[in-house]
C-alpha cells in the first residue's frame, strides 16, 4: 500500500517534471526566436516589413476586385428578375 502510494507520488513529480522541462525549452525556443529577429540587420527586418506590406495590399485589391465582381455577377442576374422594377450596373476597372 505505501510502496503504491510512493509510486504514484513518484509519477506525477515525473509528469509534472517532464512538463516544466517542455515549458522551459519552449520558453527558450521564444526568447531566442526573438533574439535573432531583434539583432537582424535593420536593411533585413526593412525588407520583410515591406514584403509584408506589399503582400496585405495585394491581399486588399483581390478582395476588392471579388466583392465588384460578385457585385456584378448579383446585378446582372437581377436584370431578368420581374421583381426589381429598375435594374442597376457595375463597371469594373483596372
Amino acid at each position: 500500500m505505501v510502496l503504491d502510494v510512493f509510486g504514484l507520488l513518484l509519477a506525477v513529480v515525473g509528469v509534472v517534471a517532464a512538463a516544466g522541462f517542455v515549458l522551459w525549452a519552449v520558453i527558450g525556443l521564444v526568447a531566442a526566436a526573438e533574439w535573432v529577429r531583434d539583432h537582424l540587420p535593420i536593411r533585413a527586418r526593412l525588407d520583410y516589413e515591406r514584403f509584408h506590406a506589399e503582400q496585405s495590399i495585394r491581399s486588399i485589391r483581390r478582395q476588392a476586385i471579388h466583392d465588384m465582381l460578385e457585385a456584378e455577377r448579383a446585378a446582372r442576374y437581377a436584370y431578368d428578375d420581374p421583381d426589381i422594377i429598375e435594374g442597376t450596373a457595375v463597371e469594373v476597372r483596372r
